[in-house]
């Protein structure tokens, strides 16, 4: 029994140690991105490269390409077509951990997501993530909200 009550506060700390690296959470300032990773199933402490949003070329006829008519809804088409054609600025995001900071990656990161791009009242927002798909969300504002409109697989990595 001695023995016991002597392991129980080196028992605690490994459990609440286990604990917290199991509740490792990758946030970010911006409700959309937080979006993108839940549904990314980024539950753990990766890494995340966040980078300016990437307009096609629209003479490229590469796969994976993204375009407006991939939409499946006609205002979301036409939506994505006057942010490509206008091409705004993306709006700078931050992404941390539930423990603060970034895990440092070399050269490629697994889970990439852009800046969202905005214009009247609909955002842009393209990724990839570290199970090889490639894609685009289309986010409406809703009120004060952003809300999911529609989610593209344009193709795998």
């Amino acid at each position: 029994m001695g023995k016991v009550k002597r392991l129980m506060p080196i028992l605690s700390f490994v459990l609440l140690v286990s604990c917290d690296a199991l509740d490792c959470r990758i946030v970010s300032d911006d409700t959309r991105v937080n979006t993108i990773l839940f549904e990314a199933n980024l539950n753990t402490c990766s890494c995340v490269d966040v980078q300016e949003f990437r307009y096609p070329d629209p003479s490229s006829q590469a796969p994976a390409l993204l375009h407006s008519e991939n939409f499946n809804d006609p205002k979301i088409q036409i939506a994505v077509a006057k942010i490509l054609a206008e091409k705004p600025a993306g709006r700078k995001v931050e992404v941390s951990t539930s423990w603060g900071e970034m895990p440092e990656f070399e050269e490629f990161c697994g889970m990439a997501v852009s800046y969202p791009v905005e214009l009247e009242g609909y955002s842009l927002i393209q990724y990839h993530s570290p199970g090889g798909q490639i894609g685009a969300y289309v986010f409406r504002k809703s009120g004060e909200k952003w809300v999911k409109a529609e989610h593209l697989l344009l193709g795998y990595w």
